[in-house]
């Protein structure tokens, strides 16, 4: 801007050589070298305001990259945290229900009939244990009818002593309901819009007074019902306690049978759906 000034005040000083010539008063031509010097100076401001401008906006460019890795960075570590609070709570779940149930209904199913052949070979030890005990109480009987003198107990090479049975279960099933003091529907899987399911139990008590026997309802692993039941004396009495299923969840269920000492007589398993 500054060079063209000068060629320009040149110009007028030898414009009146040419052919066409313009005359030009001193006054004029410091007016216009003036003009020229105030259009540099705002040209020069224009310039350093322009830069000032560039270098606020590179300014607020590199602050608001560093804000966004900021926040890229804090929405990292909350992700990471969520996901380390989701497998605690997974594993600590775990921990207390036991492994989850696979979703496959044929693994379940599977599982299901695995517990119930395990709680059917524990029966079967059990009806054996009593078969044995009343052959020892039948031979111990002939011997005392036998003999006028006491004798010894007999004891044959492994079979246990004779022990007085105090109670008997008899039959323990899980079932829909219950007519004239028996089951009905019973099952190993009840639908969950049926309201209400009952554990029935049948004992023998051959105490000189009444048991008290416990009703104990699992589910999965889990605590969520103990009904106590006092068992009169006699032969056939049964024991009956009852589990919402407006409540219930979905699931595996269990129904422990446990005498006043901790003894299980029976395990019930049957399914909720």
């Amino acid at each position: 801007m500054k060079y063209f000034g000068y060629l320009l005040f040149l110009g007028i000083l030898f414009a009146q050589d040419s052919e066409e010539s313009y005359s030009f008063t001193m006054k004029e031509i410091m007016g216009f070298t003036n003009k020229i010097r105030e259009l540099e100076q705002r040209d020069i401001v224009n310039t350093r305001r322009i830069r000032e401008l560039e270098s606020t906006i590179k300014k607020f460019d590199d602050n608001l990259g560093k804000s966004s890795q900021e926040y890229v960075g804090k929405i990292t570590e909350l992700e990471n945290t969520i996901k380390k609070l989701e497998s605690d709570l997974a594993k600590k779940t775990q921990e207390y229900y036991g492994p989850p149930l696979p979703p496959d209904d044929s693994l379940l199913t599977q599982r299901i009939h695995q517990l119930e052949q395990k709680a059917s070979a524990k029966i079967r030890q059990i009806r054996e244990l009593e078969s044995t005990i009343k052959q020892i109480e039948s031979e111990y009987k002939t011997a005392s009818l036998n003999s006028p003198k006491p004798r010894k107990k007999i004891q044959t090479q492994n079979q246990p002593t004779f022990r007085k049975i105090n109670i008997k279960l008899m039959k323990a099933v899980i079932c829909e309901t219950i007519e004239k003091n028996k089951p009905r529907a019973t099952g190993t899987s009840f639908k969950k819009d049926l309201g209400r399911i009952y554990c029935f139990s049948l004992f023998n008590n051959y105490t000189e007074k009444r048991a008290a026997i416990y009703h104990t309802w699992y589910h999965g692993d889990q605590l969520k019902a103990k009904v106590r039941i006092l068992i009169p004396i006699g032969l056939k009495q049964s024991a009956v306690s009852h589990r919402g299923l407006d409540t219930a969840e979905p699931g595996v269920w269990r129904v422990d049978i446990v005498t006043s000492d901790l003894k299980v007589l029976d395990s019930i398993i049957f399914e909720v759906v």
